[in-house]
């Protein structure tokens, strides 16, 4: 699925003015952004963990994991420190960008020069209140999709736990248990707003939930595009 940001920034040009443009253009590269740097630090963090075991064989991976195989003291600590910042940084992004559609929704619907529809509080421009705001139909339904989910609702707890707590350790693991031998980066388990979320491993948990964020963002630009094309 492609969204067609040229025909989006001319529907926005006609109805609501260059000023509006510019504020919506805002939106969207933000949004690229986010999206780049969560793909940037996830690779990062991967990159440094496969540099540091060096292409190790299954049953070398617990002496890597101690060090047994460091050139240098701490080699393997370093990178494991390494993709764990990138890590959270991915997240981080990954979080944000939700916050960062509901703003641009906002926008790029003209709400805040209706007086009807008008956020008056910057700050106040959040889901809870957008969502008033939004007619029923495929661009609220999509909004909801990409909050209403349990790979998201995972998402936000890990982030704001790390924003206003502490940040949820990151740990290397080696699982023998399994049939095939299943080694990498993994969320340590922790507790927000009441809930309890267990171990999960970073890469299936990421890549997961950046496609699932994919689809939906193109989703709804697709139905912005055909809300403002029947805009007279």
């Amino acid at each position: 699925m492609k969204w067609d940001l040229k025909e989006l920034r001319g529907h926005v040009k006609r109805l609501f003015g260059e000023e509006q443009l510019r504020t919506v253009n805002q939106c969207l590269r933000t949004i690229g952004d986010r999206r780049e740097l969560s793909r940037y630090h996830f690779n990062e963090a991967k990159d440094r963990m496969e540099g540091a075991l060096q292409g190790r064989e299954t049953f070398e991976l617990t002496a890597a994991l101690l060090g047994a195989f460091d050139t240098d003291d701490r080699q393997f600590s370093a990178a494991r420190f390494q993709a764990y910042a990138h890590t959270v940084a991915c997240i981080q992004n990954m979080h944000a960008v939700v916050d960062n559609m509901v703003h641009f929704a906002y926008y790029v619907l003209g709400a805040n020069l209706d007086p009807a529809t008008r956020i008056e509080k910057e700050r106040d421009i959040t889901w809870s209140k957008v969502s008033k705001k939004l007619i029923a139909g495929p661009i609220k339904v999509g909004l909801s999709a990409l909050l209403d989910d349990p790979g998201f609702t995972y998402l936000a707890a890990l982030s704001n736990h790390s924003k206003h707590r502490s940040i949820v350790e990151v740990s290397y693991s080696v699982n023998f248990e399994s049939d095939a031998v299943e080694h990498g980066l993994r969320f340590n388990p922790f507790t927000y707003d009441g809930v309890t979320y267990p171990t999960k491993w970073v890469r299936s948990t990421l890549i997961d939930e950046y496609q699932r964020q994919e689809g939906l963002i193109l989703t709804i630009g697709n139905a912005v595009n055909n809300e403002l094309r029947d805009r007279s």
